[in-house]
């Protein structure tokens, strides 16, 4: 549960990055790799939200909201919420390097995250290593062997593994 890229509190790791302003449609943890889930009535872009899913398309990375929840540790316990609930605002890297919440423990053909492995939706807010047939968000710029590190990505959208 370790910080790898300390001294980044929020926001995307460099002006390159692509970033959009986006709806959330739960709480968002910064860090979470998010979905795009349909619009409230009256908006006219989809919202977001994390997932467990591997398999779907993912938007892009949290990296700030309206509940300005900054990284602390890596840990989901003691970093910020970028969104609170339903409703916020929140910012998403889709292109471009940022950190992002792995796990890089979950045994078998996820665990163990090296530099360039292709990363893909875990539990809810974290990202593991892809697998096949999953949707590659991004590719780690950064090694982890631990639940919860916080890591730098490269957000590339390069679809199905």
């Amino acid at each position: 549960m370790t910080d790898n890229y300390p001294g980044l509190y929020d926001g995307p790791a460099d002006s390159s990055a692509s970033v959009i302003n986006a709806i959330a449609d739960e709480a968002i943890e910064i860090g979470s790799p998010v979905i795009p889930v349909a619009a409230a009535t009256g908006e006219k872009n989809p919202r977001v939200e994390p997932t467990a899913d591997g398999t779907l398309y993912i938007a892009g990375v949290v990296v700030g909201g309206d509940a300005n929840g900054i990284w602390v540790d890596g840990t989901t316990t003691n970093d910020g919420s970028a969104a609170s609930a339903a409703g916020e605002a929140v910012k998403v890297v889709t292109s471009g390097r940022c950190k992002v919440r792995v796990d890089g423990s979950t045994g078998g053909a996820n665990s163990n995250i090296v530099i360039g492995d292709p990363l893909s939706a875990s539990i809810d807010g974290v990202a593991q290593r892809a697998v096949a047939s999953d949707f590659v968000f991004g590719r780690a710029l950064q090694a982890s062997t631990a639940v919860q590190d916080a890591i730098l990505c490269e957000v590339t959208l390069e679809g199905i593994l």
